[in-house]
């Protein structure tokens, strides 16, 4: 196995720590046995089984072996899915992912063929990916993101040069989470080098604000200001007092959007899209945290909102939408309306069998 594949496993595991009956052939490890794998042995496992069974019904499998796993958990081997299906059976292989699991095996499949197959592999993927998600789509040119700027680098240039790959790959269908949204995800956390801590863009009081604050092309100011809430919640000070945190983002936000609104509105829905770890995995404390980020009326919605969108991607939508508690009756209604839209888009990305 290659070390770029081994730093790209472990990253996976450090990022997220943030069979059917079907007459085909039974798996060739039980669940307990598969549950015993190192990490690093699971791509390997199911690129066995994809290339015994076929993409389709590994992933069926896939599936029923993972359901009962704790939602990370699932995430995590999602990625490792992906990881086996792109080298098994290349960019066909994009047709077999669907929504579960938060997407991570569009997210590790889009990664890991940028990493092998560089930037022509980069264009194929990211022109299919509105073909197999439709409104969805970013959730696949999110990952193309990721393994653009893990193939390109980690500088303030290699950041420019990114961006302009993805702004010539096409228009991503959200300008937020799609390929730049990979890109800025991948600055902060570097995935892709490897296993550990360390890894994450480490924190300096006077870079807190990079790369949004000196960002060359402000056109993506936006996109940046959503996801450096990512990078703080990993790195900066005080991370484990989260009221704390909450309200020093908040100003934090408010500086870099120097007056421009949409910037602003932005970063607090990055805020709010970390609210699973800010409150303990506990909805119901989203009101406090939200009330530190702002008092603004219309950003606190902004943040229970997002926080709301963002707990359905591990959650039930009734236990989710407890974060919309704590607004008036009106914004709750909206709160919990927006949320619910956003899990159905994500329900309906599933196989057509």
């Amino acid at each position: 196995m290659s070390p770029m594949r081994i730093a790209l496993i472990g990253a996976i595991a450090v990022v997220i720590l943030i069979g059917l009956s079907s007459g085909v052939a039974t798996p060739a490890l039980t669940h307990a046995a598969y549950d015993t794998l190192p990490v690093e042995q699971r791509p390997r496992y199911w690129a066995e089984r994809i290339a015994a069974i076929g993409g389709p019904v590994a992933y069926r499998e896939f599936v029923a072996m993972v359901e009962p796993y704790p939602t990370p958990l699932r995430h995590m081997n999602a990625h490792f899915f992906g990881v086996a299906l792109y080298e098994t059976e290349g960019p066909s292989g994009i047709t077999v992912c669907d929504g579960r699991f938060v997407y991570g095996c569009f997210h590790a499949f889009a990664i890991r063929a940028v990493e092998l197959g560089g930037m022509d592999a980069a264009r194929e993927i990211y022109s299919r990916c509105g073909d197999v998600l439709g409104k969805t789509a970013e959730q696949c040119e999110h990952g193309v993101g990721h393994g653009i700027l893990g193939t390109i680098g980690y500088g303030a240039q290699d950041l420019d040069e990114a961006l302009r790959v993805c702004d010539a790959l096409g228009q991503d269908h959200d300008a937020v989470e799609g390929c730049a949204g990979g890109v800025f995800m991948e600055y902060g956390i570097r995935g892709m080098l490897g296993l550990g801590t360390d890894v994450v863009r480490p924190f300096a009081p006077e870079s807190a604000l990079e790369p949004c604050q000196s960002l060359s092309d402000r056109r993506y100011l936006s996109t940046c200001a959503y996801w450096i809430p990512m990078w703080w919640t990993e790195v900066a000070p005080h991370r484990d007092e989260p009221t704390r945190l909450a309200g020093t983002m908040g100003a934090w936000c408010t500086t870099i959007a120097a007056g421009d609104r949409a910037v602003l509105e932005d970063c607090i829905a990055g805020i709010g899209n970390r609210m699973q770890l800010l409150t303990r995995e506990d909805p119901t404390k989203t009101s406090e945290i939200c009330a530190h980020v702002s008092s603004d009326p219309a950003l606190v919605f902004i943040c229970h909102r997002t926080s709301a969108a963002r707990f359905t991607t591990y959650y039930p939508l009734d236990f989710s939408l407890r974060a919309c508690e704590g607004l008036t009756a009106s914004t709750k209604a909206l709160c919990e309306a927006r949320a619910s839209a956003a899990s159905a888009a994500r329900l309906s990305d599933r196989p057509r069998d």
